[in-house]
């Protein structure tokens, strides 16, 4: 298992953002770092986009990314621990 970075841009009104949110949370191991930003433990980028996919319409975008044990970020102390201990750092 590894880390991905999964951000996500819904465009438009009446989105849903709730089942987006529930089917990334689904993970367990997952963090909610920004807005529209989330870090989660998966088997691979395409695990994450195939659950997230039905919320996703043509007029949006996502990106999902594997992350490794190198990365900069300016985030808050309890989401720089976690992905510090998720990444074995």
């Amino acid at each position: 298992m590894s880390i991905y970075l999964v951000t996500y841009d819904l465009i438009g009104p009446g989105k849903d953002y709730d089942g987006l949110i529930g089917a990334l949370s689904s993970f367990g191991t997952c963090l909610h770092a920004l807005e529209s930003t989330w870090f989660i433990k998966a088997g691979s980028a395409r695990q994450i986009y195939d659950i997230a996919k039905p919320f996703i319409d043509a007029d949006d975008d996502i990106i999902v990314i594997k992350v490794d044990a190198e990365y900069t970020a300016y985030i808050d102390e309890k989401a720089s621990l976690w992905l510090r201990a998720e990444l074995g750092l």
